[in-house]
């Protein structure tokens, strides 16, 4: 009989930690148990992946009303419902969610929603402090996007919230020219927002094939999306009313390749700061 309350138990339940957590159980034949202080299903299915392309999908229906008139298409300019989308959107999270939750119920995977702490390597804290004991402990946290220590930080929020704004931004600053930071530049635009990509590099998607950057690159302007290089400074008090301001950096820490920057500013004022804009 084992000493320990679990043969494995895995701290985070994201697609990693819940693939890690149901193989463990179903294929190994292990006593599983797992925390999650948030939502099961992760950066990917919660607040990354597939939120993301579901906005994109939101954003493309402009277009196709374009299109539709170019081929004799009677049809009234398009009007976006942001509550309608937003509800659907969370029904979405919630049945993938569901369904994460019902695989490892069908595996007999403990799942514990608080927080956890790795005390040592056989055990481990809950927030209700309880201490569970486990032969092998996974910790699959991920990562979390970083706020960096610059004038303004605090008028944003990070790419976890990006998904669950009040309404779409009427401005849009998009800082970096990764393949994230141009997706979103694409989805804003194709939302209606004004929007501005910035970036330090000399083209934007450093790293891809060269060809596909350059249709990518050549296409921006095309849509109406203005490009900006090297640095950004903003040096004069900003007033806008009713004007949605946000900034879009990309980065990579742990896995998480977005950080976002977002505030609403109704008359607000803006001190004059240098952002240095990572390629």
């Amino acid at each position: 009989m084992s000493v320990f309350d679990y043969d494995l138990f895995v701290i985070g339940g994201g697609s990693g930690g819940v693939r890690a957590a149901r193989i463990a159980a179903s294929e190994g034949g292990a006593h599983v148990g797992l925390a999650e202080e948030y939502r099961l299903g992760g950066t990917c299915v919660i607040r990354g992946c597939v939120p993301k392309k579901l906005m994109v999908f939101a954003s493309e229906f402009p277009q196709m009303v374009r299109d539709a008139r170019a081929y004799g298409w009677d049809i009234a300019p398009p009007v976006a419902n942001w509550d309608a989308f937003q509800t659907n959107l969370k029904a979405e999270l919630d049945r993938l969610e569901a369904a994460y939750r019902a695989t490892l119920k069908g595996v007999d995977v403990q799942v514990y929603p608080q927080r956890a702490r790795l005390v040592d390597a056989h055990r481990v804290a809950l927030d209700d402090g309880q201490i569970i004991t486990a032969a092998h402990i996974l910790v699959a946290t991920g990562g979390r996007p970083f706020v960096p220590d610059i004038e303004g930080a605090e008028l944003g929020v990070t790419s976890n919230e990006v998904f669950h704004l009040s309404a779409v931004p009427k401005r849009v600053l998009v800082v970096g020219g990764g393949f994230i930071a141009s997706e979103f530049a694409s989805i804003f635009n194709g939302l209606g927002a004004v929007v501005t990509l910035a970036y330090r590099g000399d083209a934007i998607l450093r790293g891809f094939d060269r060809e596909a950057t350059a249709h990518v690159a050549s296409a921006m302007p095309l849509a109406h999306i203005f490009e900006e290089t090297r640095s950004i400074l903003i040096n004069h008090t900003i007033n806008y009313s009713n004007i949605y301001y946000a900034l879009m950096l990309n980065v990579v820490y742990l896995g998480v390749a977005l950080l976002t920057f977002y505030q609403s500013f109704k008359s607000a004022k803006v001190k004059g700061s240098l952002i240095n804009v990572g390629e």
